[in-house]
């Protein structure tokens, strides 16, 4: 794993290797971002039964 990084990392054909990697690393947080920010309102709405029961 770590020869295929290494290579993929010093390969200069086309687009440069740190120029993709900074491109993944931006989609993935976007990703994460917007996973989460999804989730939140599924999540509070579990809550609020539980909420209105304990009263």
């Amino acid at each position: 794993m770590r020869k295929l990084l290494t290579k993929f990392w010093r390969d200069e054909s086309a687009v440069a290797s740190p120029e993709w990697a900074f491109i993944v690393t931006i989609l993935v947080l976007g990703a994460v971002t917007g996973l989460i920010a999804s989730r939140q309102p599924h999540v509070e709405s579990y809550d609020e039964p539980a909420i209105v029961q304990s009263k």
